[in-house]
């Protein structure tokens, strides 16, 4: 597994993230106090081509995800995306946007919860091996074309298609979010119940925890994944007295790629 105590050697934090496994996981990366400028820092050392992707129509360069607290206000992030710590399928980010997308995401890890709260991964191989294994007609409908649809899309214009899985040179290519695409079902009023069915059994997939790595992140910890070919979530955590889980979210994707930044508002 790509997890490592010790801080990595840019080389090598790129050959994990680039292997079969598709993440790598370094301490020492950033300071509590300014994260972000410790996880660009750093990203730029291991993948010198990754650029900075916003998060929002409104240019926001990173999110911090924690649990909701009645006594502060919400920030603009946290409005469109309330925070919870309830259990987060998995899912890759940005799954709803045009390509180029987001091609790397880093999860910084701040403060961790008095329980729960590990990081989830599984790589696209393996879920098309997991479906592969329960209906392989399945398999083949999720290398078609599936809906997606952005948080406050109206219309079935505001819908995007691609693919769940693609075949690459560089392995098996994941995008996925079922809830976003099961939104995207209703608002284009789509109906393919072998798109329907697969999406079931994805979702099978997904349940059964004993498809995942498991990371629980300690404070001073850095993630960093490869958004096309590794899904993420999240176990339900629990905070308590100076125990409160907090990460730092940012977006990478390759230089030269074009923008697509997010409509949402």
């Amino acid at each position: 597994m790509a997890r490592m105590i010790i801080s990595l050697s840019a080389e090598r934090a790129r050959h994990e993230i680039e292997g079969p496994d598709g993440f790598t996981v370094l301490s020492g990366a950033f300071e509590a106090h300014s994260p972000f400028d410790g996880v660009v820092r750093t990203v730029a050392e291991i993948l010198p081509d990754a650029q900075l992707v916003p998060q929002s129509a409104d240019g926001e360069l990173q999110h911090v995800v924690r649990a909701p607290d009645p006594a502060r206000a919400p920030t603009a992030m946290e409005a469109r995306f309330p925070p919870s710590t309830r259990h987060m399928e998995l899912h890759t980010d940005g799954a709803y946007l045009e390509e180029p997308g987001v091609d790397y995401v880093a999860l910084a890890c701040v403060g961790q919860g008095r329980w729960g709260g590990a990081t989830v991964l599984l790589t696209g191989a393996a879920l098309l091996e997991h479906v592969m294994s329960v209906d392989q007609a399945a398999a083949k409908r999720l290398v078609q074309l599936f809906p997606f649809s952005a948080l406050e899309a109206r219309t079935p214009d505001d819908i995007v298609w691609h693919p769940v899985l693609t075949r690459t040179p560089r392995g098996i290519e994941v995008r996925l979010h079922r809830f976003r695409m099961q939104q995207a079902f209703a608002r284009a009023g789509y109906t393919d119940d072998g798109a329907a069915k697969a999406l079931d059994i994805v979702g099978a997939v997904l349940f059964e925890h004993a498809n995942h790595v498991r990371l629980r992140l300690a404070p001073g910890e850095l993630l960093v994944i490869d958004n096309r070919r590794v899904l993420h979530g999240r176990e339900p955590f629990v905070d308590g007295d100076g125990e409160r889980r907090e990460m730092v979210r940012v977006w990478f994707r390759r230089r030269g790629r074009v923008a697509a930044v997010p409509t949402e508002r």
